[in-house]
């Protein structure tokens, strides 16, 4: 039976591999992909110009999921404020961020309630942040 140690080095191991294969990917196709990534955001700014109220709706929506999921919010931040003007932009940001955080406690609180608890019970680490 492997050891906890052996499996922190092979999730290690495999996560090393993973991380490889996605920068090969990303570099391999890197010419598509800023190329797609450039126009798509042109388009979709150009969108959001033409449908303010729609467009500060689903970028606050998309927002808050990324908030949720922890990405960086720096870009968000500074897209609100090109986009929409520094006022509306301060004010979609923090509405924004506040959403991804009741969207995680709401997950958390509903769906992951279990997985919550018996993590508690079993990690030291989680029962600490608990207490």
């Amino acid at each position: 039976m492997p050891t906890e140690i052996t499996l922190l080095k092979q999730r290690i191991g495999l996560a090393v591999i993973a991380l490889a294969l996605l920068l090969t990917l990303i570099a391999f196709f890197y010419g598509t992909i800023s190329a797609f990534l450039s126009t798509s955001l042109s388009q979709f700014q150009s969108w959001l110009h033409q449908h303010l109220f729609l467009g500060a709706v689903v970028f606050l929506l998309l927002q808050s999921v990324a908030a949720c999921c922890l990405l960086p919010m720096t870009v968000f931040g500074l897209l609100a404020g090109s986009i929409f003007s520094l006022p509306v932009g301060v004010c979609l940001t923090l509405a924004g961020n506040q959403g991804g955080i009741l969207l995680a406690y709401l997950i958390g609180s509903s769906f992951l309630r279990a997985w919550v608890q018996h993590l508690s019970q079993t990690d030291p680490r989680v029962r600490i942040l608990c207490y």
